[in-house]
């Protein structure tokens, strides 16, 4: 269970609203019908005859019973499975007031005390709010300039790619075409009895691939990643 998409069920973490069971699969069961009545119905002639029928009503009596307790077993499943989008509906709303809580607002507590413009528990508070809008303005233009940086990035090493794997391709093509050259060559030498008049081609050095750009290599404080990125494009 642990390694399923119900591994959360097992988990020592709190389960979250975005936890989800998987999906249940009920089984279209067919109505209760009379079964083999032609046959229980008939007048057993000789011992074995009454006995097989009987033998027939019992277990035509147990497979009853089992779609009944099946049945029985689905409906519970499909209630208790609505019950839970129910429960999950209400954890995730307390989720958002929960996230709603831990916003910061602004306000500042005196524990009930009278509030004075010009005492310093005052200043401070709306500094300390100030500074916090400002780390999150700051934080938000950062990582707007690291996404930037990292599509531009990505551009560039796309079209790199692209390069490499055509010139690699030539390349290959090019040597391709040169062993099957040496392959005729060297029949042909088995044939006169001699040595082939070159040796068989090696096979040239591909370009390598270069790192790929993440977008973890952006956000983070790197002061060189600038320099980096400008003889990167030099190249």
């Amino acid at each position: 269970l642990a390694t399923t998409s119900a591994s959360f069920l097992v988990s020592d973490s709190p389960i979250r609203s975005t936890s989800i069971l998987p999906p249940i699969f009920t089984t279209i069961m067919s109505p209760p019908t009379q079964r083999d009545t032609t046959i229980l119905d008939a007048e057993p002639i000789t011992e074995l005859e009454a006995k097989l029928q009987e033998a027939l009503r019992t277990s035509n009596m147990i497979i009853e019973a089992q779609k009944k307790i099946m049945g029985g077993m689905q409906a519970q499943t499909v209630l208790q499975s609505m019950y839970l989008e129910g429960v999950r509906g209400q954890l995730q709303g307390q989720e958002v007031k929960e996230a709603k809580k831990k916003r910061k607002t602004g306000k500042i507590n005196m524990d009930g005390r009278a509030k004075v413009l010009t005492q310093d528990d005052i200043i401070e508070g709306v500094q300390e709010w100030q500074d916090g809008q400002d780390k999150a303005v700051a934080d938000a233009a950062t990582k707007k300039q690291a996404k930037e940086k990292y599509t531009a990035a990505m551009d560039i090493w796309k079209v790199r790619e692209i390069d490499r794997k055509q010139r690699n391709g030539t390349l290959k093509s090019r040597w391709d075409k040169d062993v099957k050259a040496w392959n005729v060559e060297r029949d042909d030498a088995k044939i006169g009895h001699r040595k082939p008049r070159w040796t068989k081609p090696k096979m040239p050095a591909m370009g390598k691939a270069t790192r790929r750009p993440t977008l973890a290599y952006y956000t983070t404080e790197n002061p060189s990643s600038d320099e980096e990125e400008e003889e990167e494009e030099e190249e």
